[in-house]
């Protein structure tokens, strides 16, 4: 609610080697991949995100990285040589809405606190949420009536049908 709003926050992440499903809930003051990362990069791998399609960030500059940018409301997968730790500082924008596409969408949530998944994705059109566990290295469908979607987490859900996000 309100009370995230305007102050500087901060979210710590921890990563581990391999697979990272994860988010950032701030509008950063830099959202250049490249250097809300930099801290990280010798132990860093690559970054994926998901609009319609992959996109990836490599910490070399060939091939080129289609993946230039870090924002609130979706999700990264981030890849990990060696386990790490990443601390990211912004703002939380409550208006910020963005539109997902019918099908696959890898989405977060902008607060700190977590927000049950009727409420984050009240007024779309859902057949179901995803999370990747990391000790089962497989996706586990999440129970739309108890569960609840987490700060620094993302989360795959399949609409069936466009809508506008705003959790």
């Amino acid at each position: 609610g309100p009370i995230d709003e305007g102050c500087t926050q901060q979210l710590i992440i921890n990563l581990q080697q391999g697979y990272n499903f994860i988010s950032i809930p701030f509008e950063l003051s830099n959202n250049n991949i490249n250097d809300a990362f930099a801290g990280i990069l010798s132990d860093l791998n690559r970054i994926y995100g998901f609009e319609t399609n992959w996109m990836v960030f490599r910490t070399s500059s060939i091939p080129p990285s289609t993946l230039n940018t870090i924002q609130s409301l979706r999700g990264y997968v981030v890849i990990m040589n060696n386990p790490s730790t990443i601390t990211f500082s912004g703002t939380i924008d409550n208006n910020k809405q963005r539109n997902l596409n019918q099908g696959w969408n890898l989405i977060s949530i902008n607060s700190l606190n977590q927000i049950p998944i009727t409420n984050a994705l009240q007024g779309l059109n859902y057949l179901g949420v995803w999370k990747f566990d990391i000790n089962i290295q497989d996706y586990v469908q999440l129970n739309i009536a108890t569960d609840s979607l987490e700060p620094g987490k993302s989360y795959w859900v399949y609409l069936n049908s466009p809508g506008i996000f705003n959790p």
